[in-house]
């Protein structure tokens, strides 16, 4: 669905719901929640909740963003949940703190949120650089069969670059035998065609062939994205969801991750 040209991740939002803790990530946090509310038309609500000491920080942060913020009370990660399954909130933007090498990827509050929320979350790790502007989206997929319908949604946004990033190993790289680069364009094209119909030619694919959380790391770097979004089955358990959780230790632009439906994963 179309509205005044203007598709991200669902038409007539209404809400761009950031969560901000009153630390040095909330300025970033209230940045990207403002860009991405001026690509969808939304109004940004800030929440914080409170008992962590930092409620004047926050109100702070709030007020020279031009945010309005509202006080909620502890747990912090079950009240940010429930505020994002509130029917006029489609985006969440929370703050990352990056753990390299944990058990977990980042914060527990992040973590909580990025699993239990329905809706998108755009994890912002305290490196996003400020002024803070978005307008290439690096979106890495699975395959030719699994792309998230939100993902279709920001190709067609006439004023976003969308790149998609493939990326096969040395074992599942399809045989390229007679002419390769040709081959490999070809199939690029298809993907775009049967994905994208109508949609602008900057959605393009790009092929890449190496460990896929170190290609998505580098070539996000290579290309300047201000974002790398993808669709996941939210599940950080040990031994899932690689690529997620490399993104949230290493990434330094946010990562807007987007529940894949069961019709995104059988569609093909």
């Amino acid at each position: 669905m179309v509205a005044n040209g203007c598709i991200l991740w669902e038409a007539m939002m209404t809400k761009v719901l950031a969560a901000i803790d009153g630390t040095a990530v909330s300025e970033p946090v209230l940045a990207v929640a403002k860009a991405i509310s001026n690509v969808v038309g939304a109004d940004v609500h800030a929440i914080h909740v409170t008992g962590n000491g930092a409620t004047t920080d926050a109100e702070r942060h709030a007020e020279r963003a031009g945010v309005a913020l509202r006080l909620r009370e502890p747990p912090v990660g079950e009240t940010i949940v429930a505020e994002a399954f509130e029917p006029d909130v489609e985006v969440v933007v929370v703050g990352l703190r990056q753990m390299l090498g944990g058990s977990i990827p980042a914060g527990h509050v992040a973590v909580e949120v990025v699993q239990r929320t329905g809706a998108p979350v755009v994890a912002v790790p305290p490196t996003t650089s400020l002024p803070y502007e978005l307008r290439t989206i690096l979106a890495p997929v699975q395959g030719p069969t699994v792309v998230p319908e939100r993902v279709i949604r920001i190709a067609h946004d006439t004023r976003l670059e969308l790149i998609f990033l493939h990326v096969d190993d040395e074992r599942s790289i399809p045989s390229f035998e007679d002419h390769p680069h040709y081959d490999a364009e070809t199939w690029a094209d298809e993907f775009v065609a049967r994905w994208l119909p109508g949609a602008r030619h900057e959605a393009v694919m790009v092929l890449r062939v190496g460990a896929p959380e170190e290609e998505i790391m580098t070539y996000a770097r290579e290309a300047g994205a201000d974002m790398i979004a993808m669709g996941w089955s939210q599940d950080l358990s040990p031994g899932r969801a690689m690529v997620v959780r490399v993104a949230l230790e290493r990434s330094t632009v946010p990562v807007a991750l987007m529940p894949v439906r069961v019709r995104d994963r059988t569609s093909a």
